[in-house]
């Protein structure tokens, strides 16, 4: 299509190599499929929960997905494994990037991962008036874990040493309390502590060097 008319055309201009806005047919066709599938996954969500399926099910049921892709990338971290699943040898050795083969698109997904899963920990731990004989809240349901998925999640982010993602994290987090839906309380102290010093360590034990020299 247009890649070889563009090509030549950066050619004379002196541009080396290929890069964004060469009207490449390949990935025009591979951007338009992904923008595709995210709408096509959109709409079946959205339908799930016309249907009936609550809110919160289906973003848990997201965040568990999520999950198991941040423990894998703590394992290939960890372990050193040098091939992406179904794909080949990683293109980034020094870089977690799970079962994608991007570390851009896996920090990215973990970024949206971290945001999600401070929504669930923050309306948890929101403030209630507590019934002394109310019964015992499950540890599923106290925000507790999600706390921690979020804690992993933010790690992940450092872990994959993506620059645009370790943005996008931080502008998620920021823009969180203007999402929050008007009526719901203030977060309690006691979970805003958890969530921050649980995030401040795995940020830390996950090393941020690597991202800070990336980001200099």
């Amino acid at each position: 299509f247009l890649f070889p008319w563009n090509s030549a055309l950066r050619a004379s201009h002196g541009v080396a190599g290929a890069g964004p806005g060469t009207a490449d047919a390949f990935f025009t066709v591979v951007q338009a499929t992904q923008f595709a599938a995210y709408l096509l996954a959109a709409l079946f969500v959205l339908r799930l929960v016309q249907a009936g399926l609550p809110r919160g099910q289906a973003v848990a049921t997201i965040l568990g997905v999520l999950v198991l892709e941040a423990l894998y990338a703590f394992v290939q971290v960890g372990f050193g494994i040098e091939r992406v699943p179904f794909y080949g040898p990683r293109p980034a050795m020094d870089s977690a990037s799970g079962t994608l083969v991007s570390r851009n698109n896996f920090g990215g997904m973990m970024a949206a991962g971290l945001a999600l899963a401070v929504a669930m920990a923050w309306g948890r731990f929101r403030a209630r008036r507590r019934d002394p004989q109310a019964p015992r809240v499950p540890v599923l349901e106290s925000g507790l874990l999600w706390g921690v998925a979020a804690a992993l999640m933010a790690a992940c982010v450092v872990l994959s040493r993506s620059r645009g993602s370790a943005l996008a994290a931080v502008a998620g987090l920021v823009a969180l309390p203007f999402l929050v839906r008007r009526g719901s309380r203030a977060s309690a102290l006691a979970g805003a502590a958890l969530l921050v010093a649980a995030g401040a360590a795995t940020v830390w034990s996950a090393n941020t060097e690597p991202l800070l020299k990336r980001f200099e």
